[in-house]
């Protein structure tokens, strides 16, 4: 979350949504009090970190001042993937985190594992992977501090009802956050710089609007499209269809924003 008390907005952050580049962009406005990496929240009374939704943010004193709230959302398909792509990183990573509280340490450190798991059973299979995705993982908040593919309008309002100012589209990045900037009257730093692309290697040469799904079985692509069922209806993106998504995929045109792959 980017929390700006001076201009009043709150920019909130779904798991993989480019959340480094906003912060990359605005992170010079932000007031937040809130660890960006695990940390005890005592407002939540949850171990929580920068990806918080917006029923939590409800419970934070800042939502009290009454600001803008936005936030990014992106296409299930891409989010699942790159979802699956940034946990195999993190197993690797996150035991060298700097961690405020050992017991924070701990828990955050024994969930890894747990979803370490499923990824090493799948053998670097996203399809696998997906398959072992449990219901309860995406949608209970607080059932992990680590895996955090809840449907996207988690962070858009409650009772899957948009209930927030702005949304915003990775697919549409630039123009969309320069978009947010002109509501809240705020200026971007480093604007032809993105971070986190660290993925960029794996993510193929398409050139249509779903960047991995032609990676993805009828399996998989069926399970997202029951699983994020409301975000597909409430952010107008369009269902692929198990067994013909390279078809229909094909047909859609380019990314409207720079190309850049942001995980």
């Amino acid at each position: 979350m980017i929390f700006s008390n001076i201009h009043n907005f709150a920019l909130l952050a779904p798991w993989k949504t480019a959340s480094n580049t906003l912060n990359l962009r605005l992170g010079h406005l932000n007031e937040s009090p809130y660890s960006a990496i695990h940390d005890f929240n005592e407002h939540l009374l949850r171990i929580a970190h920068q990806h918080i939704t917006y029923l939590e943010f409800l419970g934070l004193p800042e939502s009290r001042c009454d600001p803008t709230v936005g936030a990014f959302v992106r296409n299930p398909y891409d989010r699942a993937y790159s979802g699956f792509m940034q946990l195999r990183w993190d197993i690797g990573v996150l035991p060298q985190a700097d961690f405020r509280l050992p017991w924070v340490r701990e828990s955050v450190l024994e969930h890894m594992e747990r979803l370490a798991v499923q990824i090493r059973a799948a053998d670097g299979d996203f399809d696998t992977w997906f398959a072992s995705v449990r219901e309860d993982q995406i949608y209970a908040i607080g059932s992990g501090s680590s895996f955090g593919l809840y449907p996207c309008h988690y962070w858009t309002g409650t009772g899957g009802n948009k209930q927030i100012a702005f949304v915003g589209k990775v697919e549409d990045y630039e123009s969309d956050l320069q978009r947010f900037c002109d509501l809240v009257g705020v200026t971007q730093r480093n604007q032809t710089q993105s971070a986190n692309v660290r993925f960029s290697e794996q993510a193929g040469a398409a050139e249509h609007q779903y960047r991995y799904a032609d990676r993805m079985s009828p399996a998989s692509i069926d399970k997202i499209n029951a699983l994020f069922d409301r975000d597909f209806e409430l952010f107008d993106y369009q269902r692929l269809g198990a067994g013909s998504r390279n078809t229909q995929a094909s047909a859609w045109g380019k990314l409207g924003f720079d190309g850049s792959t942001r995980t």
